[in-house]
């Protein structure tokens, strides 16, 4: 949200998309988090991060994604907070060039 912020600073949340279209919100941005914890050495954990951008009908008007991925070491748990930390850098760079 914070890389949307820096943008649009005057950005409000909601709960859902149905209470979006009752505001009658021009623009609706809808962030979709993934994560995926491997289970064996040598797997990849994930994590995706999605914002896609709705127009006053809902309809999608432009998406922004990215990716963090770690992998698992031997004896290691799945480090999910690098791959997710991975995944915020690579969005707020996109958000600073397209986000404008």
């Amino acid at each position: 949200m914070a890389a949307i912020k820096r943008q649009y600073p005057k950005i409000k949340t909601v709960e859902d998309l149905a209470s979006a279209a009752r505001q009658r919100v021009a623009t609706t941005f809808v962030l979709d988090i993934k994560t995926k914890a491997g289970m064996y050495p040598g797997d990849q954990t994930t994590a995706d991060i999605i914002i896609i951008a709705l127009d006053a009908q809902q309809r999608p008007i432009s998406r922004i994604t990215a990716r963090g991925a770690t992998e698992i070491r031997p004896y290691q748990p799945p480090r999910i907070r690098e791959a997710n930390d991975q995944a915020l850098r690579e969005l707020n760079g996109k958000a600073e060039r397209l986000l404008r």
